[in-house]
């Protein structure tokens, strides 16, 4: 049973410094598809013509066609989770960059494989100045800080921090390159036949890439995660008190704050953004409608963040039931 919308919206909470109560919805990912017949090269550029041959989420003839009226972003899905087939679609199983939609999946990963939130981690000089050297966005630690596993947990996915990302995965797995093997594990056991991972943070390689249904699998698999849907369903979290930062760092979900107020049938649970100059400005989110059906929308090069966000509410009025 889908719980109702008001009942959702009573629920969602301000998480400050504490783990806030488990806002999870009974959804179920769908189980694998076969393996590829035949996958196109990849080069420095993904063009439109790069389709992947199988997807997870499938469509069907009642499959609508997103308009360019409808959503400016060249790849765009709308997948409805309860019947785990696709709603709408736009190169919905195109090939493309996802950025820092990749921390959905850096979370999802390391979720599953956390046991105390409240170990702490040493932040080290060197993914500062990784961070540093490709222009990441971060949480704002330093060198030296001491934070807890809970601090990146939250850092990874509302301010998009590649240093708390960084220091997740290496807490997780012991080195950059292991977690990162996990992660594509992970994708294979989700049977994702179009994703590939280099890195935890989303930075732009050729060898990682993914689809708007890829992406929406990952979604509704940190969606049946406790933890990990916690964290996206978060608006505000404030990290614990540090000698380096005594009053926290406050972080804040732009997508959550930004979707808000504008007009839609229901609620957007959860979301995470992400930008690298070849697919621009992407985002995935959870909505669940008014009709308390829960969809998943992922999109892709838009032209600006607010776009990106805009499309999204359009794309669940014109066909969110």
């Amino acid at each position: 049973m889908y719980r109702s919308v008001s009942s959702i919206r009573r629920r969602l909470i301000t998480v400050s410094s504490a783990l806030a109560a488990a806002l999870v919805l009974a959804v179920s990912p769908v189980p694998g598809s076969s393996p590829l017949t035949e996958k196109t090269a990849l080069s420095g550029k993904i063009t439109l013509s790069a389709y992947a041959a199988e997807s997870v989420f499938p469509s069907d003839s009642s499959t609508k066609l997103i308009s360019d009226q409808t959503a400016g972003s060249t790849f765009a899905i709308l997948v409805n989770a309860k019947t785990g087939k696709i709603t709408a679609q736009k190169n919905g199983d195109a090939y493309m960059y996802p950025a820092s939609m990749t921390k959905v999946m850096t979370l999802l990963v390391a979720s599953e494989h956390v046991k105390n939130l409240t170990d702490t981690v040493t932040i080290t000089q060197d993914i500062l100045d990784y961070c540093m050297e490709h222009d990441c966005s971060t949480v704002g630690f330093a060198a030296g800080e001491k934070v807890t596993v809970m601090d990146l947990l939250w850092g990874t996915i509302l301010p998009s921090g590649a240093d708390a990302a960084m220091a997740l995965g290496r807490y997780v797995a012991g080195s950059d390159a292991a977690f990162v093997t996990m992660m594509n594990d992970k994708a294979a056991a989700l049977g994702l036949k179009n994703t590939h991972f280099t890195n935890c943070i989303g930075l732009f390689d050729p060898g990682h890439y993914s689809t708007c249904n890829d992406i929406a699998v990952i979604m509704n698999a940190a969606a049946a995660s406790q933890l990990a849907f916690t964290v996206l369903v978060t608006p505000q979290y404030t990290t614990i008190p540090t000698t380096v930062h005594p009053q926290g760092i406050t972080v804040r979900n732009l997508f959550l704050s930004r979707i808000s107020p504008l007009n839609k049938p229901g609620i957007v649970l959860g979301a995470k953004t992400g930008y690298v100059n070849q697919s621009r400005y992407c985002a995935v989110s959870y909505f669940v409608s008014s009709g308390n059906v829960p969809y998943i929308c992922v999109t892709g090069m838009a032209s600006s963040s607010m776009n990106a966000v805009q499309d999204h509410q359009k794309i669940y009025s014109a066909y969110a039931r």
